[in-house]
């Protein structure tokens, strides 16, 4: 009986290290990251971001009102991501040890976030300042207090390290997403370490009560050839039988995790959080988004509750817009960013819960390209900003549609990073693969 029971837990463990997979969240890594391009895109044509300085490349005419759709997609695009890494995370420890867990971090985040400080954001930002000198140099020569543009070695070498120019720009996401990892995986693994230990008791406590108490299995013969007659035998094998067939007791309590009511109250904690300012920001993180982190965490380890969002997505899909849309004008009609953060951070909350909710209900089956877009999602996201630079500081001053444009610039970014993907994972070379985010 105990190799049976033994045989049970290699079951266990054998199905606990292949977890189903959830293609929605392929699906919706896929989708934001490819929102992030677009809002990078849209960034271009904006020309409240131009007058502030911000490290991109210009169009020859901005566009009225494309700051309402950064805004849209800055209340909520990011906060989806930290939440599918807490969610991937979870799926991660469960097939590796935390010391493998950590080296495969540090690896995935860490060598892409250095190799971007050397090489990728320096060579993004002096394209944009080049772009300003050609185009704009008037705003050079204020924003930058020179009057002639730099090499990229002046630049580089003078600029980016000594006068501390070098910022982790567009990936701020892996500087933030690292320490979560290091530190949050650690509290999972002990927490699976936890279960783990309880079940390995359960098990035992099971065995010795099928055996009468007894911490040696019992002969085999007893119950399995006994004679039809034998009391002995008859009172073990009902007692077996109660056992196994027993009913397990689903334990619904921690639901409330998921309960839109408990979005509200995240949202409120998360506003609140924000509005501490406890330590200087890395780019454009935002204390709210721990919370998120944690329930991506909450969500994968309670994957059967994923019915009571699917049960109230509907409705909370539209709140989240409105409450979202309502902070927008709030702030275009001069109301002050701080007065009504809340009620954007609570749409955020409802926003992601509504799309985790509607896509996990619809998508059930994988698809292929969605499949491919989602293991070169990491090298999209590392690329997208320095050649959208690049393709912009040649496409953006030629004189055409705009919304055209717009789509011309987003198929050409997209189409030159899954180029150099193709390339450097043909190359099997593991070194550079790790720079851009190719996942061995």
């Amino acid at each position: 009986m105990r190799t049976n029971e033994n045989n049970g837990l290699n079951l266990k463990l054998q199905k606990k290290s292949n977890p189903k997979r959830e293609y929605w969240v392929d699906l919706i890594r896929v989708s934001i990251v490819l929102f992030v391009v677009l809002y990078h895109v849209l960034c271009d044509f904006s020309e409240d971001l131009y007058l502030r300085g911000y490290p991109f490349v210009w169009n020859e005419t901005f566009i009225d009102g494309i700051g309402w759709f950064l805004m849209f997609f800055d209340s909520w695009q990011m906060h989806i991501l930290f939440l599918l890494a807490g969610f991937s995370m979870v799926y991660s420890l469960q097939k590796r040890t935390y010391k493998d867990f950590m080296k495969e971090r540090v690896s995935r985040l860490g060598i892409p976030l250095i190799f971007g400080y050397i090489i990728w954001i320096a060579i993004s930002s002096f394209v944009s300042l080049q772009f300003f000198w050609k185009y704009h140099p008037e705003l050079a020569s204020y924003l930058f207090k020179v009057d002639t543009p730099p090499s990229f070695g002046t630049y580089y070498i003078w600029w980016w390290w000594v006068f501390r120019l070098v910022n982790s720009g567009h990936l701020w996401f892996l500087l933030a997403l690292l320490p979560l990892n290091l530190i949050g995986g650690k509290i999972v693994s002990s927490y699976f370490a936890k279960k783990e230990k309880e079940f390995q008791d359960k098990t035992y406590s099971k065995n010795s009560l099928m055996n009468n108490g007894q911490t040696e299995p019992i002969k085999s013969t007893r119950l399995s050839f006994g004679s039809i007659g034998d009391p002995a035998s008859i009172q073990d094998k009902t007692k077996m039988t109660k056992i196994t067939e027993q009913k397990p007791v689903v334990d619904t309590s921690k639901s409330i995790i998921f309960h839109p009511a408990m979005m509200l109250l995240y949202g409120a904690i998360g506003a609140q959080i924000d509005a501490l300012s406890l330590w200087i920001p890395i780019g454009a993180f935002q204390y709210s988004q721990i919370i998120f982190f944690g329930l991506g965490i909450s969500l994968a380890i309670h994957i059967q509750y994923l019915k009571v969002i699917q049960k109230h997505c509907k409705w909370t899909f539209p709140v989240a817009l409105v409450l979202i849309i309502g902070y927008i004008l709030l702030v275009k009609i001069g109301v002050p960013e701080s007065a009504v953060h809340s009620v954007r951070v609570i749409g955020s909350f409802y926003l992601v819960y509504s799309l985790i909710g509607l896509l996990s209900k619809y998508v059930l089956k994988p698809f292929k390209i969605i499949k491919y877009l989602s293991k070169a999602s990491m090298s999209i996201y590392i690329l997208h900003l320095p050649l959208l630079n690049i393709i912009g500081f040649f496409l953006c001053p030629i004189t055409f549609n705009p919304l055209l444009k717009i789509c011309v610039l987003f198929l050409l970014d997209i189409g030159v990073c899954l180029v150099i993907y193709e390339i450097i994972k043909r190359i099997n070379f593991k070194p550079l693969q790790l720079c851009i985010g190719i996942k061995s």
